[in-house]
């Protein structure tokens, strides 16, 4: 060997490293330097890795990972890239991780993406392939002798003691857009579900299985599709996959499930509901699922409730109703219909045991505006479970509340109208004492204090949240598991649940495409979890809008200040947080290395970030446990205006400043609160999503992520109409441009497709022309409505399709309008001349979105 050969390559265990987690460095070694070295990332010696400079990086490794292709184990190569020196431990940390060895010297090295156990070739449940590095030619500079440079070195191959395993598959079904447990299907039917992993998913496969006909049906999913939750108006993908009825027994219960696979990963990695079968367990999202097959529409149970009906001379017909939703329940309804007022839901009957939700809805022809649901004292609503469907939902005083006794039984709020009326705050909430409680596009009051959804006690509360809207004053939710297309103008906040709360632990949480806007607390932050609880499977926390006009506490804490438990597999992604900072991946008190891992950051908005380690208040060497945060291993292209507490290394592609909102009235901007936090003309959010490099495909408004370079970061996309429509003008929401149409020439070729996002117009308006007008076209609208007007008068008034359409008008002076709604998918937009011989026109366009 001569001096400046690479010697040896390592990824070495947590313990030889004397680090709380490894995979995510490599140990260099270098023959015969003398004193150390000086590295060349590719951004030049003396500095870290720029993401400018990614292409040409001179410390390149190879990896070979168990993954699976169509939902089949096998193995994908992948690369990380060496991007800065790591330094020593306290109370070393102001000198590089660098040591002379028996041949010359060592140095330390952080990755872009980590190295695991099984990426090596070591027989059975592992890649079979060890990871292999290749070093240009002087990417190492000795420090001392003659400043020899390192020579090169091609596919070498890497020695991995990593003991880190592949992250798990964070999911949970999703009640909105497909069936969920214990529902009775008529007709075919949707499984969805939402599932997220840092190196992404390969495929979804569900299945349903007939208990009685042994019937299967399944079908598999590779992306996924926007739902818009119809309260909020806020949208959330999932994976989903249509499985017909017809092949199954009429009254059968029907298994579903589904499997989730990994691009990177292997059998311990992907998410099986099949594998979690506690009904206690349930409201964590990912058990095994029951349907009923109800094809013959023969199941349905019908009584009826009326405040003038009688429980002891009614037979629970529409003319003969009982007066409680108790009698009904307790005489076998699937189904209670309630007539208009208010009617109490406590029951003191013997508890009804039943495989199906039980549902108490409004009859015919009512609503939650002429029938309420009243939750009383008398609280315990007897049935395994109770859903409670598109009714105001109020209370009788501060002693009432649905108690499900600890008995496993399950509510659901779906559709309603939370009113609290101002009767006070009662002692706990909805779902006190229940195995779970769904609250489903409800409205209302539902964050006011008079509500009190949280823990109580050491009584079980566990809380699922989807397309709910909180009220304006708002408390503390310990018990949330999923808190997905939420919106809340107010205090709401959530954290881990208490630990006296006997639900089950806070694992595979989904926070997904939340809007709080006008955040005032001063002494919480939105979100607080894994403090004390330990976050094991992960949390998937993405494109949230986070707005805080309150000084003071952090917006964000994720394994933040004093967390004493691990936190694995954390997913950020396309989050706006504005006003204040947060608080990511600490390991900053005592004397403990609490390990977090697999921390996949990318394409975020922070007012601030920070990180804290084994160098904050009183120092400890043992407090590594944060370090892969801090070294920014899974940062990818984030900003944040600035950065009190930064890591060691900012990850690849960090612009800070000013980010260019539209309108920012968070505590940093203008302090009012509600303001629009799209990226604006010259937002350095703008062109941030690396091209093929898409972790995520829809913002909260349902608009697409654009993947081809073009994508924003943070949680609301802008639309860039001048180069998805090619109409040669540069039109944003709510601004106006030109486009000169010429003899005989079409004005544009669109190819790129547009989702509206919203309800969104476009105003077409035409300058008069002698010698004839223009026709504008839109071609290929479809999968929603389009409502055009033309010059006030509507020739097509409603499209609805989901074939290819093209509508156009023609246009010669006036104007026109297409309206489209937040499923509507545009392909084409034209405008070109009415006759060859018609001169020059100018049309003026202009775009709205409400």
């Amino acid at each position: 060997m001569a001096t400046g050969d690479i010697l040896s390559v390592l990824v070495p265990s947590a313990t030889a490293a004397g680090l709380a987690i490894d995979g995510s460095y490599i140990d260099v070694d270098i023959d015969s330097f003398t004193t150390g070295m000086d590295v060349d990332f590719g951004s030049g010696f003396g500095s870290q890795l720029d993401v400018a400079d990614l292409a040409s990086a001179k410390i390149v490794v190879t990896i070979v990972s168990e993954g699976y292709t169509s939902g089949v184990l096998g193995t994908v190569t992948r690369t990380s890239v060496a991007k800065s020196i790591a330094r020593q431990k306290s109370p070393n940390d102001t000198l590089e991780d660098q040591a002379i060895t028996a041949g010359g010297a060592r140095v330390r090295l952080y990755l872009t993406e980590p190295i695991y156990v099984d990426d090596r070739n070591a027989g059975a449940g592992t890649s079979g392939t060890d990871p292999t590095i290749t070093i240009a030619a002087g990417a190492f500079r000795n420090t001392g002798g003659s400043s020899e440079l390192s020579t090169a070195k091609s596919d070498f191959s890497i020695t991995n003691e990593s003991t880190r395993v592949y992250p798990k598959v964070i999911g949970q079904w999703d009640n909105v857009a497909g069936s969920m447990n214990a529902d009775r299907v008529k007709s075919d039917f949707t499984l969805a579900s939402n599932c997220f992993h840092k190196f992404g998913i390969d495929s979804v496969r569900f299945d349903a299985d007939g208990q009685t006909s042994s019937n299967n049906e399944n079908g598999t999913s590779t992306s996924m599709t926007s739902v818009v939750r119809s309260a909020t108006s806020l949208y959330f993908p999932s994976y989903q996959a249509s499985i017909p009825l017809a092949g199954f027994t009429q009254g059968e219960l029907i298994d579903i499930r589904f499997r989730a696979y990994p691009v990177v990963g292997d059998a311990a990695s992907l998410l099986d509901t099949d594998s979690f079968t506690s009904a206690a367990d349930e409201i964590l999202g990912y058990t095994k699922g029951v349907i009923v097959c109800d094809k013959s529409d023969l199941l349905d149970v019908f009584k009826y409730v009326a405040t003038t009906g009688n429980d002891t001379t009614g037979t629970g017909t529409s003319s003969l109703p009982y007066a409680t939703i108790a009698k009904a329940v307790d005489d076998g309804a699937t189904i209670v219909r309630l007539k208009a007022g208010t009617h109490g839901m406590g029951s003191s009957a013997t508890r009804r045991t039943t495989n199906e939700w039980i549902s108490v809805e409004p009859d015919t022809g009512l609503d939650s505006t002429n029938v309420t649901v009243q939750l009383t004292a008398t609280r315990t609503y007897r049935c395994q479970r109770l859903k409670i469907s598109g009714t105001t939902v109020t209370l009788a005083g501060t002693t009432s509340w649905a108690d499900g006794e600890e008995a496993g039984n399950f509510i659901q709020f779906r559709d309603c109208d939370f009113d609290s009326s101002g009767v006070g705050t009662p002692t706990t909430g909805p779902g006190y004492r229940s195995h779970g409680t769904y609250f489903i596009n409800c409205t209302g009051d539902m964050g006011e204090t008079g509500w009190a959804v949280d823990g109580f006690s050491s009584s079980r509360v566990a809380c699922q949240f989807d397309g709910v809207v909180f009220g304006a004053s708002g408390k503390e939710i310990d018990t949330a598991y999923r808190v997905v297309g939420c919106s809340e103008s107010s205090t709401t906040r959530f954290q881990e649940k208490a630990a006296a709360n006997i639900a089950p632990i806070m694992s595979q949480l989904i926070f997904g495409a939340n809007e709080s806007l006008s955040y005032s607390v001063t002494n919480d932050p939105w979100i607080r979890i894994a403090e004390l609880t330990v976050l094991s499977r992960g949390l998937a926390f993405i494109g949230n809008v986070v707005e805080k006009t309150g000084a003071t506490a952090a917006a964000v804490v994720l394994a933040g200040d004093a967390s004493v438990v691990a936190a694995s597999h954390v997913l950020m992604w396309h989050n706006t947080i504005a006003g204040e900072r947060c608080n990511l991946g600490y390991n900053d008190q005592g004397t403990t290395g609490y390990a977090r891992p697999d921390w996949d950051v990318r394409f975020n908005a922070f007012r601030d970030f920070n990180n804290k380690d084994d160098t904050f208040g009183t120092p400890s060497s043992a407090r590594t446990g944060g370090w892969d945060v801090g070294y920014g291993v899974g940062f990818e292209e984030n900003h944040y205006e600035i950065s009190n507490f930064p890591g060691e290394y900012d990850g690849l592609g960090l612009t800070t400043g000013t980010p260019g909102y539209t309108d920012d009235q968070s505590l940093t901007g203008g302090t009012a609160g509600n303001g629009d936090y799209t990226p604006a003309t010259g937002s350095a959010l703008l062109n941030r999503v690396t091209s093929g490099g898409s972790v995520f495909p829809f913002d909260l408004y349902g608009t697409a992520i654009r993947n081809d370079g073009t994508g924003a970061a943070g949680a609301i996309q802008n639309i860039l109409l001048s180069s998805e429509l090619s109409l040669g003008i540069d039109v944003g929401i709510g601004d106006t441009g030109m486009a000169r149409v010429l003899d005989g020439v079409s004005s544009s070729d669109g190819v790129a497709s547009l989702t509206a996002g919203a309800v969104t117009t476009f105003t077409f308006a035409a300058i008069p022309s002698a010698k004839g007008g223009n026709i504008v076209t839109v071609s290929n609208v479809s999968g929603g409505l389009c409502r055009m007007t033309v010059n006030g008068v509507s020739p097509d008034t409603t499209i609805t399709t989901e074939d290819a359409t093209s509508v156009g008008f023609y246009l010669n002076g006036g104007n026109a309008v297409y309206e489209f709604d937040s499923t509507t998918v545009i392909t084409d937009v034209r405008i070109v001349p009415f006759t060859t011989d018609w001169g020059e026109t100018i049309v003026t366009v202009h775009r709205d979105q409400s």
